[in-house]
């Protein structure tokens, strides 16, 4: 099938049903209003003499324009280059740089001096990501452009004089090879790097989705990460789309309480949260509860009254959710164990899924009432399986080794770097994935570490990750990452300062590493550790490590 096909098949079936809502401002378009504004835009590029594989960039906010202007530059055959608004507008712009974009919308907000735009030197012509005004034109063959945005709607409507009807829906034919989107790496070990995706990379995973039923039609999901990443472009917006699902735009994914209000007022079928998201929404839920009548009366009878306490806590995160989730992904391994036991113990269901930006997103993933636990599910069957290649480790499980894929949506390439593709890739053309892990005999997935963060000793081998997994159950700790500086184990932390008196955290935190360190072997023991007010986070909102090393 055409990946393009998925989705006009989808806009044509599902023309009259309610396809997308801004969470701000309530503005509900159909399938059909939707399909509407998105050949709008495509003719726009038309008219502008766009030609299919020319690299359109969508940078913004979430919003039903950032929406639109994405499914119009894949309808039509461009490459949509995207990247999550996590830097400020001048790194945003240098990483964009690397992509030989020709074509920017982008919320005008981001643009702080038109001069940033002029940096970019295969950059030709910005539009405002409303499609309102002409922020900046270059090339001559766009030099009308203004002029075209203004006669749009007066062509339009000459076009399609009774309205824009389902039998009008067209879009450009991809080959399976053919370049579709540009993504950035999270840049946790490095600068983030460009990667190209393909039609197939992206129909697989969309296909997954639709056939997993992760957003059923006429359910309703709202996206709570931001879609200028892969995970939140592919499964927060491009597979609810072709599922026929209601898609709820919303971009404060990173306040707690106003997630949980958004929640409760959407009352999706399926969550997708990250580690992070999962932590601050359960903890924001049991403080609550804890501070209930209810909870007060029954807690000093505890542990006769556990099962109560249990049940009432599982209710209240299910009425955050939005009293109807059926399941809540994980979209990371970078969960803590303190904070899955916490869950498990009181009932709520939820599932691991493991992905990378190189997959299009996911890799494994199994429903919540079939998922193994400490295991991040099965491959993808047919589009994409996993294999172990052995590796030496002291201390590691003699099954375990590197885990690399091959399938139907492993990426094309890193953007115009042939060393680090041939680099990423066995001479079999598996693709090297650099974590550590086991897969069982029912094809169960477990991630134990990466190959590029562990810490050699001679009493064994140190998986950063798990220390910090360990750190991070404790309230004084947000976040954390350990790196070896000349010999020595060194955590820099980034403390919950609604736990920690900022005049004595030096202290707090060291008896925080005490007390961890009386917990391990003591080759693993923290030697020295440094305080952080804020962390440096990569694009998908994990510590950025290369930083620190």
């Amino acid at each position: 099938m055409n990946c393009q096909k998925i989705f006009c098949d989808s806009f044509v079936d599902n023309w009259d049903s309610n396809a997308i809502t801004s969470y701000e401002t309530g503005l509900t378009l159909s399938y059909g209003g939707l399909a509407n504004r998105v050949q709008r835009v495509c003719l726009y590029l038309e008219m502008l003499g766009v030609q299919p594989g020319t690299h359109i960039g969508i940078v913004g906010n979430n919003s039903i324009d950032w929406v639109t202007n994405y499914m119009a530059t894949i309808l039509h055959g461009a490459v949509a280059v995207t990247i999550q608004v996590t830097y400020d507008a001048r790194e945003m712009l240098s990483l964009l740089s690397t992509t030989d974009i020709e074509i920017l919308f982008i919320d005008s907000g981001l643009v702080n001096d038109i001069s940033d735009l002029t940096a970019i030197q295969s950059l030709q012509f910005v539009l405002s990501q409303d499609m309102e005004q002409v922020l900046f034109c270059r090339d001559e063959k766009y030099s009308s452009g203004a002029e075209k945005l203004r006669m749009l709607d007066m062509h339009f409507l000459s076009m399609y004089p009774s309205g824009f009807q389902p039998s009008d829906m067209y879009a450009h034919k991809s080959s399976p090879n053919e370049s579709m989107a540009i993504f950035f790496t999270a840049g946790t070990l490095g600068e983030p790097k460009p990667l190209v995706l393909t039609s197939d990379n992206m129909e697989g995973n969309i296909i997954f989705g639709i056939k997993k039923s992760l957003f059923p039609r006429d359910s309703k999901t709202l996206t709570s990460s931001s879609m200028g990443n892969v995970w939140g472009t592919v499964f927060n917006m491009l597979v609810p789309l072709a599922s026929g699902s209601h898609l709820y735009v919303f971009d404060k994914f990173y306040n707690s309480e106003e997630l949980i209000k958004a929640f409760k007022r959407v009352r999706p079928k399926r969550i997708i949260l990250s580690p992070m998201q999962l932590r601050f929404s359960y903890e924001l839920v049991y403080r609550e509860l804890t501070a209930s009548r209810f909870y007060k009366i029954l807690k000093p009878f505890a542990p006769l009254t556990n099962r109560l306490l249990y049940r009432a806590i599982k209710h209240a995160y299910h009425r955050a959710m939005g009293g109807n989730c059926q399941e809540v992904i994980v979209g990371s391994t970078n969960i803590s164990r303190s904070l899955k036991n916490k869950l498990y113990k009181v009932g709520i269901r939820f599932t691991i899924s493991y992905g990378m930006t190189e997959c299009g997103g996911l890799v494994c993933y199994t429903p919540c009432s079939e998922s193994v636990p400490n295991t991040v599910g099965k491959s993808f069957n047919k589009m994409i399986k996993c294999r172990v290649r052995p590796i030496e480790l002291k201390g590691m499980p003699d099954n375990a080794g590197g885990i690399e894929v091959q399938g139907m949506t492993v990426m094309k390439e890193y953007y115009k770097d042939r060393e680090a593709t041939r680099e990423a890739f066995t001479a079999d053309n598996w693709f090297i994935t650099r974590d550590i892990g086991t897969i069982d005999s029912d094809n169960n997935v477990r991630i134990i570490g990466r190959i590029d963060t562990m810490i050699e000793r001679p009493e064994g081998t140190i998986i950063p990750e798990r220390l910090e997994s360990r750190l991070i159950d404790y309230t004084e700790v947000i976040r954390s990452v350990i790196v070896d500086r000349d010999g020595e184990l060194t955590a820099v932390i980034q403390p919950d300062f609604n736990y920690v008196d900022r005049n004595n955290v030096n202290e707090i935190i060291a008896k925080v590493i005490e007390r961890l360190n009386s917990e391990i072997p003591a080759y693993m023991a923290i030697k020295k550790f440094e305080v952080s007010e804020q962390l440096e986070l990569t694009l998908k909102g994990t510590v950025a490590r290369y930083k620190y090393f």
